[in-house]
C-alpha cells in the first residue's frame, strides 16, 4: 500500500502542476525523488525503482537532479542483484558527465562499477567528440571546434584515466591541442562575412624513384590529409606545400613520421599525428614485402 500511495502523491503532484508550470514540475520530480531515496534507505529496492523510473534524468532541472536519478536507478539495480542494468545505468551516468570520477561518497561497489565503466566509455567519448570537433573545424566553426577539443584535452589529462599512456590517445591529445592552437592563431573574420570552408589539403604524388624491376614502392591505402583552415592559410602560414618522410614496415603500417619542409608550425603536429594512422599496401623487392621510407609532398589548395 505504501508504494501505491507514494506512487498517487507523486502522480498527482505532477498531474496538478499542469503542463505551463516548469516550476511545478520540476517540484514533482523533486518530491518523486525524495520518496525514492527513502525507499532506498528503507530496502524497499523495487519500489524505489518504480518511482526512479517513472522520472526523465535529461528532463530534470539540472545535471545535479539528473544525476542523482541516475545514481540511485543504479544503487537500486546493484540491490537487487541486476548487474548488467546496473552497468547500463552507470555507462548512462557516465556518459552525462564523462569528466565526473567516482565521488568517494559513493558506497564501495558503485564506485568500483563507475571507475570500471568510466574507463570503458571515456575512450569511445574522446574518440567521438575529438571527431565532432574535427567535422566543427572542416565547417569552420572555430569556437564550437575549440570547446570540443577542449573537452577532450580535459578528458585525456584526467590522471585517473591515463588514456595518454596508450599510443593512440597519445596521438589524439596531440592532434587535439594543434587544433586549439590553430584557432587561437586564426584571425576572427568580420562579422558579416560569411563561413568560408577549411583549405583543401591533399597529396601530390612525386615522381616515382629510379626504374627498378625488381621494386615496387608502397601503395596507399589511407592516407588522409587533415584540412587546413581558410584564415589559417590566409594569414599565418609561411609555405602553401611542405613535405614529410613516412616510414612504412613490411606490414604496411606507418612507424616513424618526420617533417622535411614545414607548412605551418602547428599544423606540421596536427599532419604528423594524422600521418601515423596511414596504411599502405607495403614496398616489395622480389616479390617480397620490404620496409621503405616514402616522401609524401603535400599542397594546402585554398580556392
Amino acid at each position: 500500500m505504501r508504494l501505491h500511495s507514494i506512487l498517487a502523491a507523486a502522480i498527482g503532484a505532477m498531474i496538478a502542476a499542469g503542463p505551463a508550470s516548469a516550476a511545478g514540475v520540476a517540484d514533482a520530480t523533486n518530491a518523486t525523488l525524495t520518496n525514492a531515496q527513502g525507499l532506498y534507505a528503507q530496502a524497499s529496492y523495487e519500489q524505489a525503482l518504480a518511482l526512479l523510473d517513472r522520472l526523465d534524468p535529461k528532463a530534470a532541472e539540472s545535471l545535479a537532479d539528473g544525476q542523482a536519478i541516475r545514481r540511485y536507478r543504479a544503487l537500486c539495480l546493484i540491490a537487487l542483484g541486476r548487474s548488467g542494468d546496473a552497468e547500463r545505468a552507470v555507462e548512462d551516468m557516465v556518459r552525462a558527465d564523462p569528466a565526473a570520477g567516482a565521488d568517494e561518497e559513493l558506497p564501495p561497489r558503485l564506485q568500483e562499477l563507475v571507475r570500471d565503466v568510466r574507463g570503458r566509455v571515456v575512450r569511445e567519448v574522446v574518440r567521438q567528440e575529438y571527431e565532432r570537433g574535427r567535422d566543427l573545424y572542416a565547417r569552420q566553426q572555430v569556437a564550437a571546434a575549440a570547446e570540443a577539443f577542449a573537452r577532450v584535452i580535459a578528458l585525456l589529462d584526467d590522471r585517473g584515466l591515463a588514456l595518454t599512456r596508450d599510443p593512440a590517445f597519445a596521438d589524439i591529445r596531440l592532434l587535439a591541442d594543434g587544433f586549439v592552437r590553430l584557432a587561437k592563431a586564426a584571425p576572427a573574420p568580420p562579422s558579416s562575412a560569411p563561413p568560408q570552408p577549411a583549405a583543401l589539403a591533399v597529396v601530390k604524388e612525386e615522381p616515382a624513384p629510379p626504374a627498378d624491376a625488381a621494386f615496387v614502392a608502397p601503395a596507399p591505402i589511407v592516407q588522409d590529409v587533415p584540412p587546413f583552415p581558410r584564415r589559417a592559410a590566409a594569414g599565418f602560414m609561411a609555405r602553401s606545400e611542405g613535405d614529410l618522410d613516412v616510414d612504412v614496415a613490411a606490414d604496411g603500417r606507418v612507424t616513424g613520421v618526420r617533417i622535411v619542409s614545414s607548412i605551418h608550425p602547428v599544423y606540421d603536429l596536427i599532419l604528423s599525428a594524422a600521418a601515423k594512422n596511414w596504411k599502405y599496401q607495403p614496398a616489395r623487392r622480389h616479390g617480397e614485402p620490404v620496409p621503405y621510407t616514402k616522401r609524401v609532398h603535400v599542397v594546402v589548395q585554398v580556392r
